[in-house]
């Protein structure tokens, strides 16, 4: 059987990470991380960039290297690369998230990962980077998620998720079990990510911010959602 991938990609702060880690403790499902791919990273080894620091051929041979039958890769910033990465790998789909732009500058903003000092100027570029890269796709493979509908309904929309994928069916106890594990605590060891809000620290965007988030990003957001 060839081996099937998947990749998940998008804006940074969009829910790329959740998606990640609901996947990877599917059951059969391989996580290819920097390692396995023999890029050492100094922060976060679940991302590769593997796209990004090689050529598409390169870049292809490395992940078939990595063990398993079903494989999940996850690195946002390889929307740049989603054209080649659909031409070069017939076996895959791509998954990204659609979050409202408001929620992902705020996000930016609080975020302890992300080392950025002009978080609205960085929110609004990324996003409509991103957007505009996603936007440009017309193929099947390619899947999105609404953020609010996937943390506000996870089972609903995990189950669709795993029905396009063509995942193998597990019982819907294990599915259950594999959500409720994911709500209840960090899964993932990288700094700012499934962070727990603290509304004494929490920093949110002023009505100024809002409105040039707004204004740049809204048009974007309203067309991936239309693209769902």
């Amino acid at each position: 059987m060839p081996k099937k991938f998947i990749f998940i990609l998008g804006c940074w702060r969009t829910g790329t990470t959740y998606v990640l880690s609901l996947l990877k403790d599917y059951p059969n499902i391989t996580h290819i991380t920097a390692e396995k791919v023999g890029l050492a990273r100094i922060r976060n080894s679940w991302e590769t960039g593997v796209f990004l620091k090689f050529p598409i051929d390169k870049a292809i041979e490395k992940i078939n290297q990595v063990e398993g039958d079903i494989l999940v890769e996850k690195t946002p910033s390889h929307h740049a690369k989603i054209k080649e990465i659909l031409e070069g790998v017939p076996n895959c789909n791509i998954i990204s998230v659609v979050r409202n732009p408001l929620d992902v500058a705020t996000s930016f903003m609080n975020s302890k990962f992300i080392k950025i000092t002009k978080y609205i100027e960085t929110a609004i570029f990324e996003y409509n980077r991103s957007a505009e890269n996603i936007l440009s796709i017309e193929d099947k493979r390619l899947i999105l998620l609404d953020y609010k509908d996937l943390i506000h309904r996870p089972y609903t929309n995990f189950s669709r998720l795993i029905k396009e994928l063509d995942l193998p069916k597990i019982n819907q106890g294990t599915l259950r079990e594999i959500i409720l594990n994911n709500q209840q605590g960090q899964k993932i060891p990288t700094e700012g990510v499934y962070r727990n809000i603290n509304y004494a620290t929490e920093k949110f965007l002023t009505a100024k911010e809002a409105s040039k988030v707004a204004e740049k990003c809204w048009d974007n957001y309203k067309k991936l959602l239309q693209k769902i």
